[in-house]
């Protein structure tokens, strides 16, 4: 049985300056509800660095900067690694039939280029690639699909792409067969689906997109907003619109809005959903 470790001396002060410093790091704040997390989480890093304090801890962070490897080694353990395949289906559906057609007509013989920010283990991307499938939108014409997390650890496990009962439990039986392999450890994105899609690691509060990304029709950012305050909210909205092209899409999921947000993108309706689009007449 494993050891709960839990961090002696996790003090107000201290857990308020631990907060800060994610923070500024990330965006994300920390509450108080989170705290047992967080003594557990320390206490792992004590443990590693052969620490005795978490205000020790505390100074290590703040002497390493917000840059440093020992702040994404404490990120990553913080970050939600949970999400599922196929999770608001009807949405990730309305992209595969009707947003990447959409696109196609702008973009003409040109790939059509989607982004997953905040993608997890790979969830989303992979089942959006394998809805795409259903849609036979490959043989139309290319598509170019990147999907991308702060969290190393998510990324490895996106990459190997193997995935347990959690991760599969809005999976029909129709599609695990037709899209992963029975492996040790669970089913596998099958190769053909894997391929479709391409990983790399972003804070993007921190660094926001660069210029290696390009241009994207279609931004999926779902289930990462609520993590933020107002002004980091922002600030990662502005980051993303920089990155749409004219006419390009955010689509946030159905618990998330863009109350408060300043932002130039326009608010649109199709059928059930809301898109945030980026007026046609701008230059990306």
């Amino acid at each position: 049985m494993a050891l709960l470790l839990t961090a002696p001396n996790l003090t107000e002060v201290v857990l308020k300056q631990l907060a800060e410093r994610v923070y500024e790091a990330s965006g994300i704040r920390l509450t108080d509800r989170q705290r047992p997390q967080i003594e557990t989480r320390v206490a792992q890093r004590l443990q590693a660095l052969r620490l005795d304090d978490p205000a020790e801890y505390e100074k290590h962070l703040g002497s390493e900067g917000s840059r440093s490897e020992e702040m994404e080694i404490f990120l990553d353990l913080l970050a939600v690694h949970e999400s599922y395949f196929f999770r608001e289906i009807s949405q990730l559906s309305f992209v595969a039939d009707d947003l990447v057609e959409e696109a196609r007509e702008r973009r003409g013989t040109e790939p059509v280029r989607i982004w997953s920010a905040g993608c997890v283990a790979g969830e989303e991307p992979y089942s959006l690639a394998m809805l795409l499938e259903d849609a036979e939108a490959w043989k139309k014409g290319p598509i170019d699909m990147l999907g991308t997390d702060m969290s190393a650890t998510c990324l490895e496990r996106a990459r190997q792409a193997v995935y347990g009962k959690a991760s599969l439990r809005q999976t029909s039986r129709a599609r695990r067969s037709r899209f992963f392999e029975p492996v040790h450890g669970g089913l596998r994105v099958q190769a053909s689906v894997r391929r479709r899609v391409r990983f790399r690691r972003m804070n993007l509060y921190r660094e926001g997109p660069s210029g290696w990304m390009g241009q994207f029709d279609i931004i999926l950012c779902r289930n990462l907003l609520l993590y933020f305050d107002v002004p980091a909210r922002c600030r990662v909205v502005e980051a993303l619109y920089s990155r749409l092209r004219p006419g390009g899409c955010l689509l946030l999921s159905r618990s998330e809005t863009l109350l408060n947000v300043r932002t130039r993108l326009q608010t649109t309706e199709q059928g059930d959903e809301i898109v945030y689009r980026r007026a046609m007449e701008e230059k990306a």
